[in-house]
């Protein structure tokens, strides 16, 4: 992800693009994939006291561990994109800080309600529809905001904390152009 967001043969607006649609394809290649295995067991079935836990040895063993791996890859990208996609939005130090502290909200929140949901006994299947819901979701509602935020170059207008005076008042972008 983070060669394909750096690539500087691309403007940076098809950067955010193309970072988008990688995210998009690996949103629902993993989660297709996680839901052809969540097909085979329930919450009820693995809580059974004859249920048969899965070990290294069995023949089905490594197709796990790869799903397991791409999910951590897939967080990973997400991680790094949205990371990206917010300094792509600006230069200013302010506004970023505003950026990350609200994603970093919504994805604390996200974590307590996932594991609110374990703890209740949330069927396995509809933790996995929330989750890759949520990641569609998430994709389709960044689009807007990279399409219209994502420029190539940052203009000073946007830019608050390069305007700021050595008293903390604002200065105009005129004002800085003479």
């Amino acid at each position: 992800m983070g060669k394909a967001l750096d690539l500087k043969s691309l403007s940076r607006r098809t950067r955010a693009f193309v970072g988008w649609a990688i995210l998009l394809v690996m949103v629902f290649v993993v989660h297709g994939w996680a839901y052809h295995y969540q097909k085979g067991y329930t919450r009820e079935e693995v809580s059974a006291k004859d249920y048969v836990k899965m070990d290294f040895n069995d023949s089905i063993y490594p197709g796990y561990i790869w799903l397991y791996i791409f999910c951590g890859l897939l967080d990973a990208m997400w991680q790094t994109a949205a990371y990206w996609f917010m300094g792509a939005m600006s230069n200013d130090p302010a506004k970023l800080a505003i950026f990350t502290g609200f994603y970093k909200s919504i994805q604390s929140a996200g974590g307590a309600g996932a594991w609110r949901a374990d703890a209740v006994g949330t069927p396995f299947m509809s933790m996995l529809a929330s989750t890759w819901g949520l990641l569609a979701a998430g994709l389709i509602f960044a689009l807007p905001m990279l399409y219209s935020r994502v420029k190539n170059h940052t203009e000073l207008e946007d830019e608050v904390v390069a305007r700021i005076d050595n008293d903390g008042h604002v200065k105009d972008v005129k004002e800085l152009e003479k």
